[in-house]
Order: C-alpha cells, then sequence, then structure tokens
C-alpha cells in the first residue's frame, strides 16, 4: 500500500521511514516540529538549502500558521524533496567534505564535533551558533567529542 502526498508518491516502507526520522527529530515528543528542526534534518541529510527555502516551504505547509509542523505536513516537507540527493553517497561525501582538513585525521566515518561545527558555521547553510549546536547535540558526540557519522547514516536510511 502507498501513500500520495502532493502528488508525489511513497511507499509503505518509506512512510515508515519518514515517521522514525520526524519522532527522532522531535525532541519534545509532543507530535510537531519546527522549521528550525527541518533544517537541521535536511543538513543531517546532506540536502542544500538555505534557511530562507525551509522557512519558505515551512510557511507554505504550515496550516495553522504556528510555525511548526505535524507527521501530515512533514510528508509534505519530504515530498517537495523526493529526489533530492539524501543517499547514502552523497551524506558520506558531506561529512568528508568536512573532515578532510582535520589534524590528526579521524578514522573513517567518524569526524570530531569540533570540526563539524566549524564547518557548519563557514558553510551555505547559514545556521545560527544556537542551530550549530543543536544539530551537533542531536548527533551525539561521543565522550572524546568524535561523532560516528556512519552510524548516524545508516539510522537515517534505515538500514
Amino acid at each position: 500500500m502507498s501513500v500520495k502526498v502532493g502528488g508525489i508518491e511513497f511507499s509503505e516502507q518509506e512512510v515508515s521511514d519518514f515517521r522514525e526520522v520526524f519522532e527522532l527529530v522531535d525532541k519534545d515528543k509532543g507530535g510537531t516540529i519546527e522549521a528550525v528542526e527541518v533544517m537541521e534534518l535536511m543538513v543531517m541529510l546532506g540536502i542544500k538549502t538555505s534557511r530562507e527555502q525551509v522557512e519558505s516551504l515551512i510557511n507554505d505547509i504550515d496550516e495553522d500558521g504556528n510555525g511548526e509542523i505535524d507527521f501530515e505536513e512533514f510528508l509534505q516537507v519530504m515530498a517537495a524533496g523526493k529526489g533530492l540527493p539524501y543517499t547514502r553517497s552523497s551524506m558520506t561525501k558531506f561529512f568528508k567534505e568536512f573532515s578532510r582538513n582535520e589534524v590528526p585525521r579521524p578514522p573513517d566515518g567518524w569526524i570530531s564535533a569540533k570540526e563539524l561545527r566549524n564547518a557548519m558555521r563557514c558553510s551555505e547553510y547559514d545556521l545560527s551558533d544556537e542551530e550549530v549546536e543543536r544539530l551537533i547535540k542531536m548527533m551525539e558526540p561521543n565522550k572524546n567529542g568524535m561523532i560516528n557519522y556512519e552510524e548516524k547514516i545508516k539510522l537515517y536510511l534505515n538500514e
């Protein structure tokens, strides 16, 4: 059984995967997520977009105008982004690009929270310091400040 959203068809598995991602991003478990959380998610998925594009998209689908979206509205965001490059390859490339200048170089599949923080502040994503810190926290660095991005990619791609 598939679900059609905004002219885009999602398989039952895709809807289930999106539900899992939505619930991960919905930190307070209130059933809604804010535009900034959608932006952070897109950054984590390696989808290049601007804050203005995300806010515009959210405003277009946020039916009650409260600045938050529920799961049905989230599916509309995913429908708008379907076909964008959030594949394992694009996500790995995204993190490798940021970790390539680290000294000492971390093991494959890892990036330091410090390097990711620096890269995010200097990137085209136009994230505030608060948004960068929230993103780093979502990535759950270990006690040494390292993030296993391969693990996060597997989680977000439901592998």
